[in-house]
C-alpha cells in the first residue's frame, strides 16, 4: 500500500499581504504518495507444486523503482498450502529489484494472495494474487452411487485429478474401468 500526503498550495490572486486576503486567493490540492511500497512478478500461472521464481520490486512513492532501496524483506500467504521464499536481502547491486530462485509453489489450484513486506517496516508493503493451475492427470477419481439393488446400473462420475487431488477440467480421453467382482461387467469410459 502507498500512502498518500496531501500539499495544499495558495496562489494570491491580487497581491502580497492584507491586499491577498482582500481580493481572495486560489487554492488547489495535489496527493503525493509517500514512502517505499513493493511489486511482485512471477508466472501468469503456476502449475501446482512446482515451485517458480519470484521477482521483488522495491518502489518509492511515485511508483518508480527505487534503486537505493537497501534492506531485507519477508512473504506471506493466505493459503496455507503455499510455500513461499525465505525473507531476502536487497543490497544496493540489486537496484530495487532482486530475482530470487525458484521456490514459491502451491499444491492447491485455485488463487491465493502473496504478500512481501519490509521486516523492519511492516508497513512498506505489496501484494499480488498468484494464480495456480492443477498440474498433469495423475489419477482418476470414480463415485458411484451406492448402495444399489441387484439388478440396478450404477451410475458412475469419473473426474481426472493431478497428484495433489485438484480437479484437471480440461482432460479428454477414454477411462478404462474394470470390475474386480467376479459376476460383474468391465467397461470403457469416455471422458
Amino acid at each position: 500500500m502507498i500512502r498518500k500526503a496531501t500539499l495544499a498550495v495558495a496562489l494570491c490572486l491580487g497581491g502580497l499581504g492584507a491586499a491577498c486576503a482582500r481580493s481572495g486567493f486560489l487554492t488547489e490540492a495535489q496527493t503525493f504518495p509517500v514512502g517505499v511500497a513493493f511489486a511482485l512478478r512471477t508466472a501468469a500461472s503456476l502449475d501446482a507444486g512446482e515451485p517458480a521464481p519470484l521477482t521483488v520490486i522495491a518502489l518509492d512513492g511515485q511508483g518508480h523503482k527505487k534503486v537505493d532501496f537497501i534492506g531485507r524483506v519477508a512473504f506471506v500467504a493466505d493459503d496455507a498450502n503455499a510455500v513461499v521464499p525465505p525473507a531476502a536481502d536487497l543490497t544496493g547491486a540489486d537496484a530495487g529489484e532482486k530475482t530470487l530462485p525458484p521456490s514459491l509453489s502451491n499444491t492447491r489450484a485455485g488463487v491465493f494472495n502473496l504478500k512481501v513486506y519490509s521486516t523492519t517496516q511492516p508497513s512498506q508493503s505489496g501484494s499480488q494474487p498468484v494464480t495456480v493451475q492443477p498440474g498433469a492427470v495423475a489419477d482418476f477419481q470414480v463415485e458411484a452411487n451406492i448402495p444399489l439393488t441387484v439388478g440396478d446400473a450404477p451410475q458412475l462420475s469419473v473426474t481426472a485429478v493431478d497428484r495433489y487431488g485438484n480437479r484437471v477440467n480440461n482432460y479428454i480421453g477414454t477411462v478404462q474401468l474394470q470390475n474386480n467382482d467376479p459376476s460383474g461387467a468391465s467397461g470403457t469410459v469416455s471422458v
